[in-house]
């Protein structure tokens, strides 16, 4: 997560920002961390090749989030 990516948002004026990682939340829990320090929204996604089908999945609450976990 580039520090610099959300500062640039916040000042333009963002309230949220997003991430999808592929095959992989990864960078979710730093983006989450970072963005709410400067008290940003997130909204964390992943993409997932399926049968050789691109489908990506965004979460809603923690919930969603532990599920997209079982998933990857």
């Amino acid at each position: 997560c580039s520090e610099e990516y959300l500062k640039a948002a916040k000042k333009f004026g963002y309230t949220t920002v997003g991430l999808t990682d592929f095959n992989s939340l990864t960078g979710a829990p730093v983006l989450f961390h970072e963005a709410q320090k400067l008290g940003l929204k997130t909204v964390i996604g992943e993409d997932l090749l399926i049968d050789n089908l691109l489908f990506s999945f965004f979460v809603l609450n923690e919930d969603g989030y532990k599920n997209l976990l079982k998933l990857s």
